[in-house]
């Protein structure tokens, strides 16, 4: 059941990174959300928005906040280097999607790795000074790992 709705759900992010591409290249800016609904065959902007922060972690785009059609398309689908179907929430999995949605958009190119500790539920965050930054993320969701995350080094 799983990897059939995370097949679905890939090739639904590889038509939403398609179209946002075709879009660009045909009327030389980029789609709405709802033109991405209607092309995609999504019918919530919700997913749609789920879609586009995926592709954001993964590097591909880059969108800016609260601005229409401000999706830039940063690398090839082909180029990614994740596995496309993750097992369950595999919090180090989470790490290494975060990391270059960290350094293309938040402005911290000296952020060079982030590592999860599952035995004391940590992530550290290691910066190009040799500085490293030890985040407690006990307990807590993938989601509110990133939360914590952003928290302490932003």
């Amino acid at each position: 059941m799983y990897k059939r709705t995370a097949e679905k759900r890939e090739i639904r992010l590889h038509n939403t990174y398609d179209y946002i591409r075709r879009s660009i290249a045909d009327r030389g800016y980029p789609p709405c959300v709802k033109d991405i609904c209607r092309n995609v065959g999504t019918k919530s902007t919700n997913t749609a928005h789920k879609d586009l922060r995926e592709l954001e972690l993964r590097g591909l785009i880059s969108c800016e906040k609260h601005r229409t059609r401000a999706i830039r398309v940063l690398k090839d689908w082909d180029s990614q280097d994740i596995p496309p179907f993750p097992p369950g929430e595999n919090k180090q999995y989470i790490c290494d999607l975060l990391l270059p949605a960290l350094q293309a958009t938040r402005h911290l190119e000296d952020l060079i790795d982030l590592e999860y500790d599952s035995s004391r539920d940590t992530v550290t965050a290691t910066f190009d000074t040799g500085s490293t930054r030890t985040i407690d993320v006990t307990g807590g969701s993938g989601t509110a790992m990133i939360k914590d995350i952003l928290g302490k080094i932003i």
